[in-house]
């Protein structure tokens, strides 16, 4: 008996949905909210999420408790993602196999849909917007940051302490050490799964998965726990090209000053204990300009000329008042990931003489706590009956994930149809404090 045209839509529909399940990892790796009803390509959706408190030290002798409502972060997420694959299906086309065709098919649309959802949320991790005057961080891109460095001072393989001191970094804001995970590019897998085969192939006979990890690798789309975290490699993970710091074409130039820059504070925190640690340091642009390609939101390098000193942070604010002084706000990181603050800066300005470029990295990795991002998967209307279309709506239970599949538009003069899968999504990041970049090769 031939299988029905509404049976077979449902059948892709769900392997499409099968495929984004099993090689997604930013989708599986956020808080994913799902409603039933139809939504519109760029609505928005509200969410929110608990602000931290802090207790009072209560005296009774001497007064009494403040007491306030709950707080909340509150904010929307624009539906901005409607992403859609289709292809014509052809009436002259000839039969195969019909399972074949679901695997096939629904694997590619599937794909299609996978590859720049993921990309859209890891650019959540990598975009921060330019603002003036008082700005509350919050849900905003990680201004923290861990770094591999080898004995030279420069950039080296993912390893281990990365991942380790971005647990620390995360332990320093009490965020909580279930639902870690760290999202690694390929280049950083291989280097990560060199470094870590070493401890587990001596216990590789003692644990299975230890032993699997050796004998199969880190497959893209499989978590890993390792140090806290669940580790897998995305393909979406990128790094930085490198930049010329000053218009005439300088690589680098010379660090002059560093004062705090009280501008910038964490939004959930109280009055006094909400700096970020943001620097605002002042660079020789000898003459000449800043670069014109130098933005904020790139990663900038503080270095000395041996190997004392290497510090990274992002770009936030960018003040060219004074050209050839030009002035950089960012929170300045060690490579275990420490604020180091203006006071201490300039002790070692006074020192030594320090440089500062955007330098090439191979890989921008991010690690969070599941909480720090927010997506939201919605459904688009379907056609209606009269429409001459039919469509199939799915989203799995565990994941949120969606995906609709729409038949219509039958043309006489090709004996043709067009079948169309669509996801419509958006996201965004609730806590930086919540968030750490882990830079390697």
């Amino acid at each position: 008996m031939a299988i029905s045209s509404a049976l077979l839509t449902q059948m892709l529909a769900v392997s499409a949905l099968t495929q984004l399940n099993k090689r997604a990892v930013f989708a599986r790796s956020g808080v994913v909210g799902y409603e039933r009803g139809n939504f519109r390509f760029e609505e928005r959706v509200k969410v929110r999420r608990p602000r931290r408190r802090r207790a009072q030290n209560l005296n009774p002798r001497l007064g009494a408790a403040t007491f306030s409502e709950g707080e909340f972060f509150s904010g929307d997420i624009s539906l901005d993602r409607l992403w859609v694959d289709g292809y014509p299906v052809f009436g002259s086309d000839p039969t195969g196999s019909l399972q074949l065709y679901i695997q096939e098919t629904g694997s590619q649309l599937g794909d299609s849909i996978l590859s720049p959802n993921e990309d859209y949320l890891y650019e959540k991790f990598r975009t921060y917007n330019a603002t003036t005057g008082v700005q509350a961080i919050g849900a905003h891109a990680p201004v923290r940051f861990t770094t591999a460095l080898d004995e030279n001072g420069d950039i080296a393989d993912f390893n281990a302490e990365g991942l380790r001191y971005a647990s620390t970094v995360l332990d320093g804001f009490e965020v909580p050490p279930e639902s870690r995970f760290a999202l690694i590019s390929t280049v950083a897998k291989g280097a990560f799964l060199g470094d870590s085969v070493l401890v587990d192939g001596f216990a590789a006979s003692l644990n299975l998965n230890a032993g699997r990890l050796i004998q199969t690798g880190m497959p893209n789309g499989e978590f890993v726990p390792r140090y806290g975290f669940g580790v897998a490699g995305s393909t979406s993970v990128t790094g930085q090209d490198a930049q010329l710091m000053l218009a005439d074409g300088s690589a680098s130039a010379a660090l002059t000053g560093a004062v705090a820059d009280t501008d910038f504070t964490y939004a959930d925190l109280p009055a006094g204990l909400d700096s970020i640690g943001a620097t605002r340091l002042t660079l020789d642009a000898a003459a000449t300009t800043l670069g014109p390609n130098i933005a904020i939101g790139q990663i900038m390098r503080l270095a000395d000329a041996a190997v004392a000193h290497r510090y990274f942070g992002l770009i936030l604010r960018i003040d060219q008042t004074t050209p050839t002084a030009p002035v950089i706000t960012m929170v300045v990181c060690d490579s275990r990931g420490n604020v180091v603050d203006a006071a201490k800066l300039t002790e070692i300005i006074a020192a030594t003489a320090l440089t500062a470029s955007v330098p090439s990295i191979g890989s921008v990795n991010v690690a969070y706590h599941q909480e720090a991002l927010l997506i939201a998967n919605r459904f688009i209307e379907e056609p209606s009956p009269g429409s001459g279309a039919t469509a199939t709506s799915v989203v799995d239970p565990q994941t949120n994930m969606t995906i609709q599949l729409f038949n219509g538009a039958y043309d006489l003069k090709t004996v043709s149809e067009s079948r169309a899968g669509y996801m419509l999504t958006g996201a965004m990041l609730s806590d930086t404090r919540k968030t750490v970049a882990i830079l390697s090769k």
